[in-house]
């Protein structure tokens, strides 16, 4: 899970690289990690479990849509708030997880794990003071918490649906990411900039979208389905630290 994470918070610097905004290094990571994961698919012979009930299926696909809208809602909230202040909202995302646990999943709030959670945040706060100066964008802050809710509706819906796991979940959830996110393409900004892509630039574009996506989310909800919900609270802020 820890790899995973570190992965997502090292993505930011190979995406700084490539002459594309933010919404297009989106677009391009899941486009490309949902390819891979396709080819992973059915170059290993993979099948889809059939003794499980659609309700299974459902959750599968509703954290990949979460994970879709939570790529797209982040970077409109850098762009209205600047970064600072979209990451602090963004980290909220392990708290609702946390705060969520003992209702779907039984968990008992820990004490320690509690005092880790003000520390982080507090930490977290303190380090992007200077963000929250000046004049806030509403819709800026509307962004940041519905980055936050997406990512832990990804987490949450991941976790419910524990009878799908491995290759099928992820092809899954990164084909429903790239669904959302093609959908928002095709009602704003187009895809004309591919076209653009400089050629020397797509090795770093498919790396981004292979490693740092496709095997990045394959390690995180294989992880997810055997940590503790709060386990994964917590150890999420390494990818802020990364």
């Amino acid at each position: 899970f820890i790899a995973a994470v570190m992965m997502f918070g090292s993505s930011g610097i190979v995406a700084s690289t490539l002459p594309l905004s933010a919404f297009e290094v989106c677009l391009m990571r899941l486009i490309i990690g949902a390819l891979f994961m396709g080819l992973i698919f059915v170059v290993t012979r993979q099948q889809l479990p059939r003794h499980i009930g659609r309700r299974q299926y459902l959750f599968v696909a509703l954290s990949g849509a979460c994970l879709g809208l939570a790529m797209m809602t982040i970077f409109a909230a850098y762009r209205l708030l600047g970064v600072g202040l979209g990451a602090v909202l963004a980290a909220t995302a392990p708290v609702i997880t946390m705060a969520l646990s003992p209702l779907l999943f039984k968990e008992r709030l820990r004490l320690p794990v509690v005092v880790r959670f003000a520390i982080v945040v507090g930490g977290l706060l303190l380090l992007n003071a200077s963000a929250l100066e000046g004049t806030l964008s509403v819709p800026g802050i509307l962004m940041g918490l519905a980055a936050a809710a997406s990512t832990a509706g990804m987490v949450i819906f991941n976790k419910l649906a524990r009878d799908i796991t491995g290759i099928p979940c992820t092809t899954i959830q990164l084909a429903t990411a790239v669904a959302v996110a093609l959908a928002v393409a095709a009602a704003g900004e187009g895809f004309a900039f591919i076209g653009r892509i400089p050629l020397s630039s797509w090795p770093t574009v498919i790396a981004l979208g292979a490693v740092f996506t496709a095997l990045a989310y394959f390690l995180y909800y294989r992880a997810i389905d055997q940590l503790p919900m709060q386990t994964v609270s917590v150890c999420a802020y390494a990818e802020p630290l990364t």
